[in-house]
Formats: C-alpha cells, structure tokens, sequence
C-alpha cells in the first residue's frame, strides 16, 4: 500500500507508531539494495518474517525519515517483503530511498541510510535468458511476489526470483540463475492431468493469488506464502455435469477475481467468494459469450474487458456479459493487446497484434488502422507490452520498440502509427517468442522450446 503525506491525515496514529521508536523497535533492516528499473526501482534487504517493513521514498539525491515528505513524490509504502518493485517512477529523475522495520503494531525502529538510484527506459537492448525447459513451448508469463512465473506445454510450470539486476552479463531467471520447476498438483478423476498444455498465467496483486489455464479446461491457483517463499498449487478444474470446458487460452486478473478465454468462445470468470484477508474461495461460472469462435486473449484495459480471437475477433464490455463485437478490418488472428500513453502529442493509444504481422491502432477501442511498413513483415506478432514504451515480440525471435534507439530523456517519443518508427530490438533466433511481459521493472518475453529474453540496460 502506497501513500503521498498530502493524503497520510487519516493515518497519523499509525505513522507516528512507523516514525517513532528508534531504539525501542525492531533492529535496524540490514543489506538494503535498490537496483533501477524502468519507471520502477527493486528494492531488496535481510528480511526477518517476523517484522513488517515500510518504505520511505521521494525524488531526491538523499533522504531522512524526518525529511522525506519535503521532497517531491514523496511517498510512504507498506507492509512490503524484499523484494520489493516500487513503481510509478519517472525515468531519468533520481530517488531516494529507505525502509525500517516493527513487530506488529509495535513502534518503529531505526531506519537505514537512504539508498539513491535513477530509473531509466529499457526496450532496446536485450539478452538471452538460460533455458526454461527446452522440451517445452512456454506460452505464458506473469511476474507476483518478486518473482516471475511461466507456463507452458506438457504441464510447464516454472518460478524464479527477480532481485531487479539485469545486465549482459546477468541473465537468465532472468538474471543468471536456473529456472525452478514448480510443484503440480496431483491428478485426479475430478482434476485435470499434471501434463496438460498450459498456455497463460496471470497474478492478482490485490488477493496475492496466481491463476494458470490451459488445456480441457484446466485450471490452477496458485497461493504464495510469505513464510516459506513458496507457492502452493491446487487445480481449480471447472465441471458439471453436463459441460466439460474446453481449452483456455488466456487468463487477466480483475478486480479481487480473474476472467479467462478459450475455444469455441469460452468466457469463464473467478469470484472470490470469502472476504477474508486469504480469499481463500475461487467460484468459476461460465458466461454467455457472443461468439463461437476461438479467444486468444483477454485483458482489462481502462475499465474494459478486451477480447481478441480467430479471424479478426474484437470484443469489448464495461461488465461481463454487455459484449459489443467491434469491426477490425481484418480476417487475422489477434492475440495480444496493450494500452499506453507516448509520443510527442502524448497521444493514448491501444494497439493490438496478430498473425501475419497485423499490428492495429486505435483510440477509443471502435475505430481500427492498420500499421504498415513494419521491419518484420509478415512474420507473426504474438504479444505486446507497455511499460515506458511498446514492445512487440512475435516469431524469429523479433523483438520490435517504439522508436527505443532515438528515445531521450527516458521518455518514448515514438508516434506507433508509423511503421518506420519501429525498430527491431532483437532479431534472427529461430524461437517464436509467445508472450512479452512488462513487469519486476523490466520486460520479460518467453518462447518455444524454452527459450526466454530480458531486456537489458544499455
């Protein structure tokens, strides 16, 4: 939870228990990092499960505890685990950062010294990551709890932690170490086999929970446990006794629940049906879709449930179940959309992907163009991201960004209706890269046969 000091009166009582103590609290936090992201910084400490951790943070050169809310952005942000990604950063501008530590509602301890980083765009320059699993295709990546996950074929699924450090020299998960294979959970008659594709995976920040889709309808939620730095997977696999669901293609987080897509136009949606803190109950309940034609993917965008599929596909909704079917232009196969704010006019946008190199615009969701003139022609286009900017990752490993080699001042000055204003980050490999995710600070794409990729700094 974050908070500016303009909106803190409500909390007073409670910040004074974080901002006093200093010798009757918990120790002093030790180790404190901050490694910069883009738009983002990764903080990491010795942490002690036994305490609660908040974050003092402002744009500045140096900070105190008593200090900090002087300075502008200035912000307070808890309870956080290390790591930690602090977002909603401008790049190019430095800040400061500090945390402490107390024992329940107990007081505060000593604060550590500031730590300074400076947040810069990343996009154009990227790095092979060590092998996933090569005898898997990994279709989908999400990134919770400090770390990322990825799922695949054949049951695929994997974590790994993120400290932020992404550089030529330490890639990988993605920053050098080995991927880790996560525990499935065991097949039943009433659950869905361990070896089932899974082809998306999504985090939900607000109930902490992770969900993956796949095949015959699969489904699996995954629980972290902040003791043990684990996450615990049970199959959430939806039937009855007249339907069996068929494949999921995608799954987004909204809200406290989750919404998937799948074949035949499946539309599947999770409601959390416990109010506790744990949201310890998923109850899925297939909707009414417009469409029989498959789904591929599903975002919440702006207020809006976004659907694309087979055949020029586009559906919108402001609730589930108020579906309109917006007209494209195009007979391709859409899979991935993204939402972002960039060039000179500052101009919004949303742009969606699809097979044979179909790259679309639009502003307002109900009036598509056409982007032509891109470097990687007709190759598919299977994904894109927002962060700082757009990124495009499809097959031969082409990895494309608005305008990232002339971007200044950490800000993309890219107008993405123009084809030539795109450049080719990455090039040549003979993996199709099946998602591209912005998240942990940075951009993460995954692909056939185990393949992964990190953008890196320059």
């Amino acid at each position: 939870m974050t908070f500016s000091p303009s909106r803190l009166a409500p909390f007073a009582v409670v910040l004074s228990l974080l901002a006093c103590g200093q010798d009757s609290g918990p120790p002093m936090p030790t180790g404190l990092t901050v490694i910069p992201g883009d738009g983002s910084a990764t903080l990491s400490w010795d942490e002690n499960t036994a305490y609660n951790y908040t974050i003092f943070s402002a744009q500045a050169t140096e900070i105190t505890r008593s200090n900090y809310e002087s300075f502008p952005n200035a912000k307070v942000t808890w309870p956080v685990t290390s790591p930690y990604v602090l977002t909603g950063l401008t790049n190019e501008k430095p800040y400061a950062f500090l945390i402490n530590a107390r024992d329940g509602s107990g007081p505060a301890g000593d604060s550590t010294a500031s730590v300074t980083t400076t947040p810069h765009m990343r996009g154009s320059n990227w790095a092979n990551g060590v092998t996933i699993n090569a005898a898997s295709d990994f279709r989908g990546i999400t990134y919770g709890q400090g770390r990322y996950v990825a799922v695949g074929s054949n049951g695929a699924l994997y974590s790994c932690t993120y400290n932020g450090l992404a550089t030529a020299s330490s890639t990988g998960c993605p920053n050098g170490a080995a991927w880790t294979a996560e525990t499935l959970p065991t097949a039943t008659s009433s659950s869905p086999a361990s070896t089932n594709d899974l082809n998306s995976v999504a985090y939900n920040s607000y109930t902490g929970q992770f969900v993956a889709v796949g095949a015959a309808g699969t489904i699996l939620r995954g629980i972290y446990s902040s003791t043990t730095k684990t996450i615990t997977w049970t199959s959430a696999y939806y039937s009855s006794s007249s339907s069996t669901l068929p494949t999921l293609y995608s799954v987004a987080a909204v809200g406290t629940g989750f919404v998937a897509v799948g074949a035949s136009g499946t539309v599947i949606t999770g409601a959390t049906t416990s109010s506790s803190s744990t949201y310890d109950t998923l109850s899925w309940t297939v909707q009414t879709s417009p469409t029989t034609k498959d789904l591929y993917s599903v975002a919440y965008l702006n207020s809006t449930y976004i659907v694309l599929g087979a055949g020029g596909t586009l559906l919108t909704a402001g609730s589930i179940g108020s579906w309109s079917t917006q007209t494209t232009g195009v007979t391709t196969d859409l899979y991935g959309i993204a939402y972002g704010t960039t060039g000179t006019a500052a101009t919004a946008t949303y742009l969606v992907v699809g097979s044979s190199g179909t790259l679309l615009r639009s502003t307002g969701l109900t009036s598509w163009t056409p982007v032509t003139g891109l470097k990687t022609g007709s190759a598919d286009l299977r994904s894109i991201a927002f962060g700082s900017q757009f990124v495009i990752a499809g097959a031969g490993q082409n990895i494309m960004s608005c305008d990232a080699a002339n971007s200044t001042n950490g800000t993309a000055n890219c107008d993405p209706s123009a084809g030539a204003n795109w450049t080719l980050a990455y090039s040549g490999g003979t993996a199709t890269l099946n998602k591209v995710l912005y998240g942990g600070g940075t951009y993460v794409a995954v692909g056939s046969t185990g393949s992964n990729m990190i953008a890196i700094d320059k």
